[in-house]
């Protein structure tokens, strides 16, 4: 039986398997490094600065798609505040600046691969968070992502 991962892998059609593909590529582009791991399902995802890493848990438990949180551990690589604060762990709820941050940051980035080429009045926030199972508290911050798009 195949983990995510190989399904995403293999997956070039959907809106989500052309998203991690391209999330691959950033990452490539940028040299970070992304690691696949089978911890605690309490462990979260990570980036660490310093090593230009994203560690992802594959058992996390949590129902947030794991693209949007390869996007948002990259997007505290990318955009974060590396020199202040070295390792980022994936907290969805947080209300903590960096964590607030990350999630606009990875919202906008899917939001320009998914909205890149359709126009204002056809983008759907609501389609948006169901794609990448956001919960309701997202929605403010979806709308602007994909505003800004």
């Amino acid at each position: 039986m195949k983990n995510v991962i190989d399904q995403l892998m293999e997956d070039n059609w959907t809106i989500e398997g052309r998203a991690f593909h391209e999330l691959l590529k950033i990452a490539n582009e940028n040299r970070i490094i992304i690691k696949y791991e089978q911890r605690s399902s309490a462990t979260p995802d990570i980036a660490v600065a310093g090593d230009n890493v994203v560690y992802i848990n594959l058992n996390f438990f949590t129902n947030f798609s794991i693209v949007f949180r390869l996007a948002h551990e990259l997007t505290h690589l990318l955009y974060g505040d590396v020199e202040s604060q070295q390792i980022y762990a994936f907290s969805p709820l947080s209300e903590k600046y960096e964590e607030q941050l990350a999630h606009l940051n990875a919202s906008k980035m899917l939001a320009s691969l998914m909205y890149y080429e359709v126009p204002m009045a056809n983008r759907s926030y609501i389609n948006f968070m169901n794609q990448f199972t956001l919960p309701s508290s997202f929605e403010k911050i979806v709308k602007e992502a994909i505003e800004s798009v």
